[in-house]
């Protein structure tokens, strides 16, 4: 599980590096940033996606969070942004299977390389993408297992930060 992930990780971080803004959506967030920064229209930005040509379509909330990224080198902020939304996402499902394994047969690491084995090939083209449904299935995922926990502020905290990035977190 664990090398897989660290594998994973460390192709997608590289081929962002080689290739920055190749098959990226991540690059509309940073320039809606950058464009709030400026007082601009934000949601008039036509940045090619893999989708096509659109502006960006997400909350005022998601482009503020991604201000940080928005400054830095384009190859430098892709890197980071896949790693940091895998790692998000792997230590999510890692604390799901450790929360499955209290309750069932198989301790965490058989939950966790389980959950890893059918995850992964399933991630794999929106972590290429940059995507910030990774991250926000990760936050999910950590909100998940403090709901269980009952640590409501934390798990409000994890989900909030989640809808400011993307809405369809409302869903969970």
């Amino acid at each position: 599980g664990i090398i897989a992930w660290g594998i994973l990780i460390l192709v997608v971080v590289i081929v962002a590096l080689v290739r920055p803004g190749k098959r990226s959506v991540s690059t509309v967030y940073w320039t809606a940033a950058q464009q709030w920064w400026a007082s601009q229209d934000m949601y008039g930005s036509k940045e090619l996606t893999q989708a096509g040509y659109h502006g960006f379509l997400y909350f005022p909330q998601s482009a503020v969070l991604s201000t940080p990224l928005a400054y830095l080198p384009l190859g430098v902020a892709e890197a980071v942004w896949r790693a940091l939304g895998l790692s998000v996402l792997a230590w999510g499902f890692w604390r799901v299977a450790k929360l499955v394994a209290l309750h069932s047969r198989g301790g965490p690491g058989l939950w966790f390389a389980l959950a890893s084995f059918l995850g992964i090939p399933t991630l794999t083209g929106s972590a290429q993408n940059g995507q910030f449904n990774i991250i926000i299935t990760g936050l999910m995922a950590h909100a998940l297992v403090d709901l269980f926990y009952r640590r409501w502020w934390r798990a409000a905290l994890l989900l909030a930060l989640g809808i400011a990035l993307k809405p369809h977190v409302l869903v969970f």
